[in-house]
């Protein structure tokens, strides 16, 4: 549990729901610590990026609600069957549990100069990051 003061724990938000901590910020320093104690004097770098910065530059839409609805759904229930290091994702239909490994290994390239990235992103409204 992350420690909190008698002051935080009484804090609400407007609806009068309780605030709480920012999971990731404590959990980045207890994974270091951890790793301090169990592996002395080994170099260790844990990186935390703030879900609020990978925010869309546009509203989502229906179909968004329901590939994201999909996919969450998949990822719970292969978490509840007690699966670890997987990604969950559409495969020839039908949405599976993909070994994270498996995923790592692959690269797909994006090309710059195609009209699909023209399209992406003139949708989510990003700027030309090809430097001509």
């Amino acid at each position: 549990m992350i420690p909190r003061t008698d002051a935080q724990k009484k804090e609400t938000d407007e609806s009068g729901n309780p605030v709480f901590l920012d999971v990731g910020r404590w959990l980045k320093s207890e994974l270091k610590s951890w790793w301090d104690k169990e592996h002395p004097g080994e170099l260790v770098t844990i990186k935390y990026i703030d879900p609020t910065y990978m925010i869309r530059a546009v509203p989502a839409n229906a179909t968004d609600n329901l590939y994201c609805t999909l996919l969450a759904h998949s990822a719970i229930h292969g978490v509840m069957a007690g699966y670890t290091g997987f990604v969950s994702g559409p495969i020839n239909g039908n949405y599976g549990y993909i070994p994270v490994a498996e995923v790592a290994e692959a690269k797909n390239p994006v090309s710059t100069m195609n009209h699909k990235w023209a399209w992406v992103r003139s949708v989510t409204n990003q700027p030309d990051f090809v430097k001509r």
